[in-house]
């Protein structure tokens, strides 16, 4: 494989005008150059479409047809088609404006965590550029960090200048001037070829389905989702495994790889990543103003909370703070994903038609009914016994003979019948006003004890008449002795006093535990074995610089504790076949050492290609044990 592109083309002058100088990469479709304006005496990129796709006749008119759509694009974050065409002898190509910076792969794999403002600024930049795009009929297809680039230099603002780089697969939605051609029976789109990047592919994407623009917001959910983490959503050993999880499954919030992610662009991530895209946003210009919204602080559309209601769970205690803003509670069931549906093939591979999977919906918060009603049950159950214990011996009572003014009086129940007669005829009950005569002490009394006692009153003295029916004139009563005071009733004798119980000595205080050793994160290290290829290469192609150091700080910043026993781990690595770095998985690293380890994997890791000419990707495993001895 060729590292400096097609020495032909270097020195050559194309559209008579553009001097190629130096070659800057390539992919499966084309190659990319430095070449020179000499018209206006300025650098452009132009990329040059190999011989193998260009001696197509359908793909050549779909390169004219989607150049021209790219060429259309007029916005300061979309990088500028100049000038497209083809030479006499084939060549296409697409004469661009030169960009010097990096792209945001690498932005990410150097620079992460990024800050939330610098991911909220090129999240709007880069949507921005899509709303132009898409208002003008062009779908991206092919959007990744990879074809967005961070120039070097910053705006007035000082912030990032991004560009939305490579719509060389961008496929333009039918238009008024497609349809006048639709008799002509041109169709220029390519049975059972699905275009784009896995891991960044939406599920219609990936069934081959009919596009629109929510497919690139999906897209662009994927690549917010890295700028949260350091990591794609879904990772898989094998492009195709990577693709059926897009179509089939859920994704983890961010917050569960990195619990410190902004609350409000985790909800915007959830939402672009719907796997029905009626459930997405459904322009850019709407997730552009969520991003906004959320990074400034004020509460998101809410559309936009109808949306994510159904993805991301309720933060486990009232109240609990983050580090961005939390704009709307969460508690809804998602939605069932849809069913997957088959996925078109390469020409001459059998359909694939993986099982639709539906997401279980969280159980619905306990109701309070059920403990409302058992408090009421109590309070029943309490009333009844206080009413047998209290109320009952009260009615069982004679009722008293006196009306007691302070208290509530109680229903009188007939007094039972004495065995033996009194001495002395019970007197009817004297009137109301008789109440009165009796003393506050033994009202008071009356009151406190609620005890109900029978009052024996002396009989009354017959009244005598004259023949004139004239009340004869009462005698004066003889002075009656007073009574002699009643004996004073012996007291009780008190019990004896109970002897009081002998408390046991108290137990022995139980010794102090041990502390427990201090871990000294500084122990931690890792220790890298023989790397293997699992690809068609050869192990000695693959190059590690540093990744021992590397590796150790990342279990020293990773491990909390000291663990139980040494882990041993793979980390699989994996290149295109330009060498680019696609990405690394840590199986068998805890969470936090497993994101420094793939993020610390382009930095030292690297392909030569020495085992031969192969072909496909390259990827190799690196066995590493971390220990903390």
């Amino acid at each position: 494989m060729s590292e400096t592109g097609d020495p032909a083309l270097i020195g050559r002058r194309v559209a008579a005008k553009f001097l190629v100088e130096k070659f800057l990469g390539g992919g499966a479709m084309g190659a990319v150059y430095r070449a020179k304006d000499t018209t206006l005496d300025r650098n452009i990129a132009l990329k040059v479409m190999h011989p193998s796709v260009a001696v197509d006749p359908s793909f050549v008119k779909r390169f004219h047809r989607e150049a021209r759509a790219a060429s259309r694009i007029d916005h300061a974050n979309a990088m500028r088609v100049i000038e497209f065409g083809e030479e006499p002898d084939g060549l296409l190509y697409i004469a661009m404006e030169f960009l010097e910076g990096r792209d945001l792969y690498k932005v990410i794999h150097e620079d992460w965590p990024l800050p939330e403002a610098r991911i909220a600024d090129i999240m709007m930049k880069g949507l921005a550029a899509m709303q132009v795009a898409h208002d003008m009929g062009v779908i991206h297809r092919d959007l990744k960090p990879e074809n967005i680039m961070i120039l070097d230099r910053k705006d007035d603002e000082g912030q990032d200048i991004v560009k939305v780089c490579d719509f060389g697969i961008a496929k333009i939605t039918e238009s008024d001037d497609e349809k006048s051609r639709a008799g002509t029976g041109a169709k220029l789109t390519t049975s059972g070829l699905v275009v784009g990047t896995p891991e960044y592919m939406s599920p219609e994407q990936a069934r081959g389905e009919k596009l629109d623009p929510r497919s690139d917001l999906y897209s662009m959910g994927v690549i917010l989702y890295q700028l949260l983490t350091g990591r794609t959503p879904f990772l898989a050993e094998t492009a195709l495994a990577v693709v059926l999880k897009h179509i089939t499954e859920v994704p983890e919030p961010p917050s569960v790889h990195y619990p410190g992610v902004h609350k409000g662009l985790e909800q915007i991530c959830v939402r672009a990543l719907a796997k029905a895209k009626e459930e997405r946003f459904q322009s850019a210009r709407d997730m552009r103003s969520a991003v906004r919204a959320a990074i400034e602080g004020r509460p998101l559309p809410v559309d936009m909370h109808a949306a994510t209601e159904a993805t991301l769970p309720m933060p486990a205690q009232p109240g609990a703070t983050s580090t961005g803003p939390n704009p709307a509670p969460i508690s809804q069931p998602m939605r069932s994903a849809q069913p997957a549906q088959p996925m078109k093939g390469a020409p001459g591979t059998s359909k694939i038609t993986p099982l639709g999977t539906a997401v279980a919906a969280e159980p619905p918060p306990p109701s309070r009914v059920p403990l409302y009603a058992g408090v009421a049950v109590g309070a029943i159950a309490v009333g009844a016994a206080l009413f047998a214990f209290v109320v009952k011996p009260a009615m069982s009572k004679p009722p008293p003979a006196t009306t007691n003014t302070t208290t509530t009086p109680v229903v009188p129940t007939p007094a039972s019948k004495s065995a033996e007669p009194s001495a002395h005829p019970i007197a009817p009950e004297p009137p109301a006003s008789a109440s009165a005569s009796a003393s506050p002490a033994s009202s008071q009394e009356h009151a406190s004890t609620n005890t109900n006692a029978n009052v024996t009153l002396p009989p009354k003295t017959p009244v005598k008449t004259t023949s004139g029916g004239a009340p004869a004139p009462a005698p004066e009563p003889a002075p009656e002795p007073a009574p002699a005071p009643a004996p004073a009733p012996a007291p009780a004798p008190e019990p004896a006093p109970a002897p009081l119980p002998v408390a046991p000595p108290p137990a022995p205080a139980p010794a102090p535990a041990p502390a427990a050793p201090v871990f000294n994160a500084s122990l931690c290290k890792a220790a890298v074995g023989a790397k293997k290829a699992t690809s068609g290469y050869n192990a000695k192609d693959l190059t590690l610089n540093g990744a021992d150091a590397a590796w150790t700080s990342c279990a020293r910043s990773g491990f909390k504790e000291k663990p139980a026993a040494p882990i041993s781990a793979t980390v699989h690595l994996r290149f295109s076949d330009t060498k680019a770095f696609r990405g690394a998985t840590c199986n068998g690293c805890p969470p936090a050492v497993a994101q420094c380890v793939n993020a610390a994997a382009p930095r030292v890791a690297s392909v030569s290609f020495r085992g031969g000419d192969v072909t496909g990707d390259p990827e190799f495993d690196v066995p590493v044990t971390f220990s903390c001895d």
